[in-house]
């Protein structure tokens, strides 16, 4: 990543962007955006917002890794997902006037486009592409958040374990509709505190799906082929019925 970027010569193949919507965004930048506006790499484990803190800037998310985060009054931090690359950090807080809900902290170096929240709010309400564009981002975030996370609340620290591993295949398989083997590479701990259990549950549970042959463990990473992703989440949906 670059670590001199002038906003008013953005180039989106120098910074590798795919999403060709932010593209777009980036390309008709109004110029009191730009005028607000800086890019900035922000080191890994380092907050970009903190939950119950109100905040004077909204960030798009470019390259990197940013996890989503919430800490409990007994201290205990579920650290549940992680941001989506284009994701628009505040912005739901800022269009409503609240306080920052989650969390969100870099899992490593991560660059991002801060914008004030003044030159924010008039681009959104004065740029139609742009406010879709926000209200599709903030959509994706809420229904994974619901899809992967809502209902495994209610139910077993498998159920839970399951969702997790669902979740990180189902990223693979779209970075690669071609995928056969799913590796997944986050530590024990990692994995403990994104899904919320202890580490002690989450060894249980892997050593459970992998005994029912829905995964493998290779130098402590799980390895699942498509076949065992496949009917992992045929045992996900059947259970959700069921219930």
């Amino acid at each position: 990543m670059k670590k001199n970027i002038d906003i008013n010569k953005i180039n989106t193949n120098e910074l590798k962007i795919k999403n060709k919507d932010l593209v777009q965004l980036f390309n008709n930048m109004p110029y009191y955006v730009k005028n607000s506006s800086s890019f900035e790499i922000i080191p890994k484990k380092t907050y970009v917002l903190k939950k119950d803190y109100k905040t004077n800037y909204v960030y798009i998310f470019i390259d990197g890794k940013m996890k989503i985060e919430n800490q409990f009054s007994n201290g205990n931090i579920y650290s549940f997902a992680y941001m989506l690359k284009g994701s628009v950090i505040g912005a739901m807080e800022v269009l409503i006037n609240k306080k920052i809900a989650c969390s969100v902290i870099t899992a490593e170096n991560s660059l991002v486009l801060k914008i004030h929240v003044n030159a924010f709010l008039k681009w959104f309400n004065e740029d139609l592409f742009f406010s879709k564009y926000i209200a599709l981002m903030i959509s994706k975030y809420s229904y994974n958040t619901a899809y992967y996370n809502g209902y495994p609340l209610l139910n077993s620290t498998l159920d839970s374990t399951i969702s997790y591993i669902l979740k990180k295949s189902s990223n693979i398989l779209k970075q690669n509709p071609n995928t056969q083997i799913f590796n997944l590479n986050d530590s024990r701990e990692d994995m403990s505190n994104e899904i919320g259990i202890s580490l002690r549950s989450l060894y249980r549970n892997l050593k459970k799906l992998k005994e029912d042959g829905y995964l493998d463990i290779q130098n402590r990473k799980v390895i699942l082929s498509y076949y065992q992703y496949k009917m992992l989440k045929q045992r996900f949906e059947n259970q959700k019925n069921t219930r």
